[in-house]
Parts: structure tokens; C-alpha cells; sequence
């Protein structure tokens, strides 16, 4: 009765490793030689495919002058989707080991197309894999790369040297031919090598005649031992093997080379199978037979890689014969399980329990939670496809193929914190199941967090649709408000310096893009789909439509952003960078968006760019990692934004919940200014009426000596402007220089007169000439410098 064998001590990597460079060995090709044709029955088998690309080699070497396969072309071959950083791992003149996978799974799936370029990738990777026809018939049917199991450990050629490598054991069996080194050590001492001679005798100057061989070494050694006691005295005798003697083994059957093959006295049935070259994949593993005269021992190769069992220290002795039969019953295994691969059934059996076959494969790689298909053939040869369950006590048959596929490959019970916390991650939604209890203290954030305005990702209860909605981190943690988690909610958090960014030029050149074309709409064609609209409000592009190309649109917007900043409006305009790489997946999402949808979605965005240019930073922002790890968070936030401005440390767009507290908002800017007039704070509200078809604008004058600042509330989409105060102070200041009693700097007031500094001035001195006094204006000193300009021009262009 066989025993049901179990994975132990093998590493399922190593395994799948060694595996794989098996399968993918290379044959040894014909220099030379006519093409052979194809047999009736070997289209679309292996077969056909390696007499093709014999035949590719065959041709003389004018053929391997042509010019080479690029990279592009060679990935082309393979078909689409096979992109250069998935396909190719080392750029190198041959195929990477992911190509020729890739490349034996089309196969596999009988996908190969027969083209030439497919053909000259095989000859010039110069490996293919070297299925036998059970592999062959496997991989066609599963759909899938599967090879047999165990081969590989046979395919090394063994060394002679290698067969006298090795300490000697003890019940090392001995035999003519055997070499022992015998040291004396005591009054007489001496060193002797002693060969078993042809009668089996160990004969020792000195000593009797020694029976040897047949006899086990450690035996020996104690018979030596006291022997010398016995006939010198006082003299101790150590003995170990010199030489070990050469045997003669036959090895036929299914092995690469059978014959008579020379080992040692060493040697075990796997040196000798290796010395034959190793096991042929018709061959099998499970019923090796060993005759010694009129003894047989069968040897199951499984134990190896099962068992702790004592067939690979099974020794061989001179005239030995070892016969490899065919292979028998198999059965593959693939999917999702450990080791996946084609396994022979023992002994004498044909089939087994599911168990069985699955202990094989080294198990599922998941313990629970998958579906078993098992695929056996009919009495009239067709395919049954059965499903099964994991505890099924189903029988496995000769031929059949077990898949084992994931039921499910979610996890469930989780929510996940990203953004700008401490610890990014999935959390148990039993534990936290509030967004109050997702983010447990201000702890888990870090420092500098944007907590007017988050974002949470969740799903539509009724169409399970992913969707996004804004929440105020501040009332939340505050117990003012909380909000259910659902099974895979995402909760988003904001930093400062991401707010930043939404004002950034990057983000301020894809929207003003968008209302551009009300000015220019020659920029665009109309018509393009989403990805060409995109790249087009990304500026990536010339045209050669007669339409704007990149370097014209941003010329005119240059002009444009030049004559809004003389006037005190606006900023000059700052390209993106112009490796398309280089643009975040916040930039990408965002122009799709805005090339797709209407002019004026991000009016807030665009209402501040002209408001508040010059507070603005100069230099570009890199892209937060939140907006290129979540990309749609950013065309979402600009969608929340109020527009700040006025006296305001940090003027910009800031995001925000529905009523959220101005203080609040107020905070994130830095504070107000000393200059602020709080008595008139004025606040613009568009209130989109979805069944009227309009959009009601309310101004609002807030006096916080009146209205507390705690019960003023904003919502997305507003605008709030901090006046200034009021002040009488004039632009100066007015330097008065010369024979005045206090001559230096003064500043002005409005309406102040040349007459009213000089008497703060303490008029002039008794040497002051008033009728000669200078007065000097910087604006007439330019208006008069472009006068002597223009009439410099005029007079040249008159004289020429």
C-alpha cells in the first residue's frame, strides 16, 4: 500500500525557479540540413513550429544579415498590451525571459500567429521551450504553461570526478578493487595502501590474510583492529578508504543515454540515472526497477521531493541494470495552488481522491475560499468540465486536469486612511466604523493638515458606483458631525501644502485653457474624444489644421496675462513642464475634465487667478503625491473651492464643506492683515437653481462688530473679498531737498499741497532762492523721456 506523500522541505519558489529553466532549455539545433515538411496531423503542434524554425536556421547567413528586429518590433509581435516595461526585463540583444514566457503562454493557448516577425523572435532569442507531447497536450487543454514535476532534479550531467566526492559512510559495502590506507602507530610505526585483491583478501604485511570483500567497512576496521591488538603489541592501527574501486551499471529505458555507464563504488540509482543523461519526460519517475542478480528493487523517485524516504541513498553495485519504464497515469494540476505542475500517480494506481491531487501541487495557495474545476474526459473521448467543492471526496483520473481558482479575491470588513496622515493603510471597519473613529485622534495626522475639507470615497448603496463627497474633518473631530462607514470606504486627507497647489500656475494653465477658447476659439477643432481634448488643454500638441499651435497659444496668453498685470490684475503665464511624464495624474485627470465639460465649471479657480496674481507663488509647485496617488481628488476639490482674497496673509482657492465657519477659513489663509476693515466684509454667493434653470448671485456685507464672526458661514463656490480700511494716506513719499529748515522725507496725505510740507518742513531757510526752486515728478519724468523717444523717431523717419 503506497502512503498518501505530503510537501515537506522543498522551497515552492526554488521549485517553480528550477522549473522554468527547464522548460525553457534550449535544443540543440542542426547547422545544416534541408528543410523538412510538416507530417499529416502536426498543424498547429510543437512539432511544426520547431521543424519551422530548424528551417530558419538552415538558411545560409546571408539571411542573418538582414537588419534586426527592434525592440518595438519585436513587442509588436507579441501583440498589444505587452508594453516594453512589463515585457522586457534587461535590454539585451536576445529576448528577456518575461517575452519568451509570454510568448510560450500564446502557444499554449494555440494564439501564435505563424508570422514572420513571431518566427524571427523565436530564432533570435535562439530558445525554445522543450515540451514533450504530454506537456504539449496539457498546456492546450488547461490553457495554461504547465510542465512535468521532477524532471528537472535529472537534467545536470553528472562529472566522474564528482563520484569520489563525499565522506565514506560506515556501511560502505566493500569490494575488489577498493584502496585502504592502514597507519600504524605505536613502537613500530608504519603507513601502508592495501588494494583488495582478486580473491576479496586484504592482505597487510605482517598480519594474517584479511577477508574484505562483500564486508561492510566499519566491520573490517574492527576486525584490523584486533587482529593488530592481538599480534603487536602497544600498537594502535587506524584505517580508512584511498581509492574507491570503479563498477560497471546498465542503464536502459526511457533515460537520454542508456548503456553501460562507468560509476563508483559510491554511486547511487540517481548517479547512475544522471550519468545516463537523466529521466526522458516519456519516462517515469514512480516505478524505477533495479535488478541485482535475481533480486528486483523498485524505487519511486517521489520520495525525493515527498518523503524523507531512503531511495535516493539506495548504493548500486557492479552489475547492477536500471530500467526506466513509460511513463504512466498523470494528472495535472494548475491555477491557483503552490507548486502547479503534471504528476504521475504511483504504482500500479490510475486515479486518486482530490486530496490526493492536490497534496501533489503542495496545496491551494489560499486555504479557503476557492472553486475547484475538474476536466476529464468522457467514454467518447470529449471533455467534461465538473465543478467541485474543497471537501468533494471526488475521484481523479488518468488524463484529468484540476484548476483551482479564488471564489473571491476581496477583502471585505475594510476601510483605508491615505493622504496626509502618519500611517497610511486599511483599517478594520469593525473598529471604525465612523469617520471619527477611523482618524481616533488628531494623533494619526500630521502636522500642518487642511481640516476644512476631506474627501470621502465610498459607494452608491443602490448602483454600487464609486462616488465622492466632502466633509469637514474640523466639525467631525470637533463630535459636531460623524458620518457610517460602508465595507471599502476611502477617506482622504488634505495637507496645507496640497491646498497650496491648487493655486499653482500648472493647475491655473489647464483651467484658464478652457475659457480661453471664448476669447481664442480658433485653439480648438471640436469633435476630438476626451484623451486628444485633454492633451490639447495640456498644450502637448502643434497643429498643423490651421488651428493655434502650442507656441502661438502661449504667446497670446502671454500678452494677455502682461496686460492684466500692468493693470494690477493679473500674472504672466507659466507653462507646464513639457515632458508629458512629468505631468501627475491630478494634471491629467483635471485636463480631461475641463477639455470635456463646460466653460465656467471652475470659474472660483479661475475668478482668483486674476484677483489675487501677484500673492501667487512665482515658481511652479511640484504636484502633491495625494493628487497623483488619488487623481480625482483634484478636478473634485476645485469644484469645492471659495475664492479668498483681499486682506488676507495668503490669498488663493481653498476647498471647503458645505457651511463651513469662516474662521476656519480664515485660519488656513494665515490670518488677516492690520489693514482689514471688518465692519464691511463682503461675500458673493452664486446659488445654482437646478429647476428654475438659473443662478441666483447674492452679495452679502457682513459687519463682524454686529454679526459675530462664529455665525458667518461659507459654502462652496463663494467669494470672500477683506476690504481694507479706509485711510487718507496718500502714495509718497516727497522728498524735499536743498534750504528748507527740516530738509529730508515726508509722507503725504490726500490733498495735501507743495505749500502744507514745506510748512511742516519749517519753510525755507534765509539763504533759500524761492524763485528758483526745482520740482521734479517721476511721472512726468517718463512721460517726457517717451515724448524726446517719439520725436527721435519721427525725426528719423523723416530724415530717411
Amino acid at each position: 500500500m503506497r502512503r498518501t506523500h505530503g510537501w515537506q522541505g522543498i522551497n515552492p519558489k526554488a521549485a517553480v525557479c528550477a522549473g522554468l529553466m527547464a522548460v525553457f532549455a534550449a535544443l540543440a539545433w542542426p547547422t545544416s540540413g534541408p528543410a523538412q515538411t510538416a507530417r499529416p496531423g502536426d498543424v498547429g503542434t510543437l512539432g511544426t513550429l520547431l521543424r519551422q524554425l530548424r528551417d530558419l536556421r538552415g538558411v545560409d547567413d546571408t539571411r542573418r544579415s538582414a537588419r534586426p528586429l527592434t525592440r518595438q518590433e519585436r513587442l509588436g509581435a507579441l501583440g498589444p498590451g505587452t508594453s516594453a516595461a512589463k515585457a522586457v526585463g534587461v535590454e539585451t540583444d536576445l529576448l528577456s525571459e518575461s517575452e519568451i514566457t509570454l510568448l510560450l503562454r500564446r502557444f499554449c493557448l494555440d494564439d501564435l500567429t505563424g508570422e514572420p516577425a513571431e518566427q524571427a523572435l523565436l530564432e533570435e532569442a535562439m530558445l525554445v521551450a522543450k515540451f514533450s507531447r504530454l506537456e504539449t497536450d496539457y498546456c492546450r487543454r488547461a490553457g495554461e504553461l504547465i510542465r512535468q514535476f521532477g524532471y528537472e532534479a535529472f537534467a545536470a550531467e553528472i562529472e566522474p570526478t564528482e563520484f569520489a566526492v563525499g565522506a565514506i559512510p560506515t556501511d560502505y559495502v566493500l569490494g575488489i578493487g577498493d584502496e585502504l590506507a592502514v597507519n600504524f602507530h605505536g613502537q613500530e610505526p608504519e603507513f601502508l595502501t592495501v588494494e583488495i585483491d582478486r580473491e576479496g583478501l586484504l592482505i597487510v604485511p605482517g598480519l594474517p590474510p584479511i577477508p574484505a570483500a562483500g564486508r561492510r567497512f566499519s566491520e573490517l576496521r574492527r576486525e584490523l583492529e584486533a587482529i593488530t591488538a592481538r599480534t603487536k603489541l602497544g600498537t594502535e592501527v587506524f584505517v580508512s578508504l584511498a581509492r574507491v574501486r570503479a563498477i560497471r551499471v546498465m542503464v536502459v529505458g526511457e533515460v537520454s543515454r542508456p548503456g553501460l555507464h562507468l560509476l563508483t563504488g559510491l554511486s547511487n540509482v540517481i548517479d547512475a540515472l544522471r550519468a545516463a543523461g537523466g529521466i526522458s519526460k516519456t519516462g517515469s519517475l514512480r516505478r524505477v526497477q533495479m535488478r541485482r542478480g535475481g533480486r528486483i528493487i523498485w524505487v519511486d523517485l517521489y520520495d525525493l521531493y515527498f518523503d524523507s524516504g531512503l531511495s535516493y541513498q539506495l548504493g548500486v553495485a557492479d552489475g547492477d541494470q536500471i530500467t526506466v519504464p513509460a511513463i504512466g497515469a498523470t494528472v495535472a494540476v494548475a491555477g491557483d495552488v503552490k507548486r502547479p505542475g503534471i504528476y504521475e500517480f504511483a504504482e500500479g494506481r490510475r486515479a486518486g481522491s482530490m486530496r490526493q491531487v492536490l497534496a501533489f501541487a503542495g496545496g491551494p495557495l489560499r486555504p479557503r475560499g476557492n472553486d475547484l474545476i475538474q476536466i476529464s474526459f468522457a467514454e467518447s473521448g470529449g471533455e467534461l468540465v465538473s465543478e467541485r467543492a474543497e471537501n468533494e471526496p471526488a475521484s481523479i483520473g488518468d488524463g484529468d486536469i484540476v484548476i483551482v481558482q479564488r471564489r473571491r479575491d476581496i477583502q471585505s470588513g475594510t476601510v483605508e486612511l491615505g493622504g496626509h496622515v502618519r500611517v497610511p493603510g486599511r483599517r478594520s471597519l469593525a473598529r471604525a466604523k465612523t469617520v471619527r473613529g477611523l482618524l481616533s485622534s488628531v494623533a494619526a495626522l500630521k502636522e500642518d493638515p487642511y481640516l476644512p475639507f476631506a474627501v470621502l470615497q465610498t459607494s452608491d448603496p443602490a448602483t454600487q458606483a464609486r462616488r465622492l463627497f466632502a466633509v469637514n474633518l474640523q466639525r467631525i473631530m470637533a463630535g459636531g458631525q460623524d458620518y457610517a462607514l460602508r465595507d471599502f470606504d476611502r477617506l482622504i486627507v488634505l495637507g496645507a501644502d496640497d491646498i497650496r497647489f491648487l493655486s499653482s500656475p500648472a493647475v491655473q494653465e489647464i483651467v484658464i485653457s478652457r475659457e480661453l477658447e471664448q476669447v481664442f476659439p480658433e485653439i480648438t477643432g471640436g469633435g476630438e474624444d476626451e484623451d486628444a481634448a485633454a492633451e490639447t488643454s495640456l498644450g502637448r500638441r502643434d497643429r498643423s489644421d490651421g488651428k493655434l499651435t502650442r507656441q502661438e497659444l502661449e504667446r497670446r496668453v502671454a500678452e494677455q496675462r502682461l496686460a492684466d498685470a500692468r493693470q494690477g490684475r493679473g500674472r504672466r503665464f507659466e507653462e507646464l513642464p513639457v515632458e508629458e511624464e512629468e505631468v501627475c495624474t491630478g494634471l491629467r485627470r483635471l485636463a480631461a475634465v475641463v477639455a470635456g465639460s463646460r466653460s465656467g465649471r471652475y470659474s472660483n479657480a479661475l475668478r482668483i487667478q486674476a484677483a489675487v496674481s501677484a500673492d501667487l507663488p512665482s515658481t511652479e509647485l511640484p504636484c502633491p503625491k495625494v493628487f497623483d496617488d488619488f487623481g480625482e481628488i483634484l478636478p473634485f476639490a476645485l469644484e469645492h473651492v471659495v475664492a479668498v482674497n483681499g486682506e488676507v496673509r495668503r490669498p488663493g482657492v481653498y476647498p471647503v464643506a458645505d457651511d463651513t465657519p469662516l474662521a476656519s477659513i480664515i485660519a488656513v489663509a494665515g490670518g488677516l492683515t492690520r489693514e482689514v476693515d471688518l465692519t464691511r466684509l463682503e461675500i458673493s454667493r452664486f446659488n445654482p437653481e437646478p429647476y428654475k434653470g438659473l443662478s441666483d448671485t447674492v452679495r452679502r456685507i457682513v459687519d463682524l462688530n454686529v454679526e459675530p464672526i462664529e455665525s458667518v458661514s461659507i459654502k462652496p463656490g463663494d467669494v470672500v473679498r477683506f476690504n481694507p480700511v479706509f485711510t487718507d494716506r496718500d502714495s509718497g513719499p516727497v522728498v524735499l531737498l536743498g534750504e528748507f529748515v527740516r530738509p529730508g522725507v515726508y509722507e503725504i496725505r490726500r490733498g495735501e499741497t507743495l505749500s502744507n510740507v514745506m510748512r511742516r518742513a519749517g519753510g525755507l531757510t534765509e539763504q533759500g532762492y524761492a524763485y528758483g526752486a526745482i520740482f521734479l515728478r517721476e511721472r512726468v519724468r517718463r512721460a517726457e523721456r517717451l515724448g524726446f523717444l517719439r520725436a527721435a523717431r519721427e525725426l528719423n523717419a523723416s530724415l530717411a
